[in-house]
């Protein structure tokens, strides 16, 4: 009996540390320097078409630069159940990859100025020679994240 009980024990012990391991992460995105630059000639035609009394373009620049805040504020890149979820804002369909399609993710950079990157991303290079650029804040966690989800996927 004392066994049955301690097995009923170790197995629900079990069910949770795989269940709190198995949790999903967030990573954001940077904000690149082009985008920073697209919004401010973005506010401006705004300012422009507003100051001129041009109402279509006033409207179209005012749909154009919340869509454009939309996605820069809220892209970011979710782990949860071996698969990494790409959510590019509220209007965009979330794009999904299996951890275990990814056979490589490799550093890169943008337009260099002085020998310093302007921007760096991340290449995630899945099966088939498919590549899927990213921009998460923290790209070492993001990296080490990526590699803890396939190591668990498997030895599952």
């Amino acid at each position: 009996m004392t066994a049955l009980i301690l097995h009923f024990y170790f197995v629900t012990l079990q069910k949770l540390f795989l269940t709190l391991t198995m949790m999903s992460r967030t990573f954001h995105a940077k904000i690149p320097l082009s985008s920073w630059a697209l919004l401010t000639l973005l506010i401006l035609t705004t300012g422009y078409a507003a100051w001129r009394k041009e109402a279509p373009l006033l409207v179209l620049s005012l749909v154009v630069t919340t869509l454009l805040i939309e996605q820069i504020i809220h892209t970011e890149y979710v782990l949860q159940d071996g698969k990494l979820q790409i959510r590019k804002g509220r209007f965009s369909k979330p794009h999904e990859i299996e951890v275990a399609e990814i056979q490589s993710i490799d550093q890169a950079s943008g337009m260099r100025i002085g020998g310093k990157a302007l921007t760096t991303f991340l290449v995630i290079v899945l099966k088939g020679g498919k590549e899927v650029t990213v921009t998460p804040k923290d790209e070492t966690g993001f990296i080490q994240q990526i590699h803890k989800q396939r190591y668990r996927n498997e030895h599952e």
